[in-house]
């Protein structure tokens, strides 16, 4: 008698939390029905009349950006250190502050009417070997090693007047180092100096990529000068 009424309450009471539901189950003081919404049915799990359950929808969102989490980029690599959340925060920095400085410079020029219409085959030649030049000088050269000094390790001579390093420190400082002692890295970067120069200041930014071409063209000589001599142990290792 007792039990039959402690039932029919139990029933009634969650027939009183939920309006309109459809009642399916009933085992240890937990009741799960389906709730009749507007478009969907909904999975409610009772247990001492409180939702525990998650409605259709919320783990596959979940589960879905779950995915486009960064921490997952490095999951298939021993190199972790590369991949750190904090490292590609650097280089998002590093990024955003490149290209705000291009927008930045190109919008200036644009309003100054300095914008070129075209440029010439002799001037994109010049500026290319100037780039190659100075994005080797800042990352490899022996004498610039004191500017990078704080971001990298030494790690041998290459020789030709230059050095192999490896990036050091975490955060900023390895974010610096990466892109230093990279001369692909660095060649953007140059490229945008020597083409800004080149908006702001031609004749100075044209001579100095004289310069830096005359230097480049002068290092390929001396290796092929090398090579025609037939003695390849005779390059220069400082």
């Amino acid at each position: 008698m007792c039990a039959s009424a402690s039932a029919k309450s139990g029933a009634s009471s969650i027939k009183d939390r939920a309006p309109g539901a459809g009642f399916s189950k009933v085992r240890n003081r937990q009741a799960i029905w389906t709730r009749a919404g507007s478009s969907r049915h909904e999975l409610i799990v009772m247990r001492n009349g409180r939702e525990t359950g998650k409605r259709p929808g919320e783990s596959k969102n979940q589960s879905a950006l779950e995915e486009f989490d960064p921490e997952k980029y490095g999951e298939k690599t021993d190199e972790k250190e590369e991949c750190e959340p904090a490292m590609l925060a650097e280089y998002a920095g590093a990024m955003t502050f490149f290209l705000t400085a291009v927008l930045a410079a190109t919008t200036t020029a644009a309003g100054k009417n300095l914008l070129p219409k075209r440029i010439g085959p002799l001037d994109l030649m010049l500026l290319g070997i100037a780039t190659h030049k100075l994005s080797r000088i800042v990352s490899k050269s022996r004498i610039t090693g004191a500017l990078r000094a704080p971001f990298v390790h030494y790690i041998c001579s290459a020789g030709a007047g230059e050095v192999e390093e490896e990036p050091r420190g975490r955060g900023l400082q390895r974010a610096i180092g990466e892109l230093i002692s990279c001369p692909y890295c660095m060649g953007p970067w140059s490229a945008a100096a020597l083409g800004i120069g080149m908006l702001f200041a031609p004749r100075p930014t044209r001579f100095l990529a004289s310069i830096l071409t005359a230097v480049a063209v002068s290092d390929f000589l001396h290796r092929a000068y090398v090579k025609t001599k037939g003695d390849d142990a005779a390059a220069p290792t400082r």
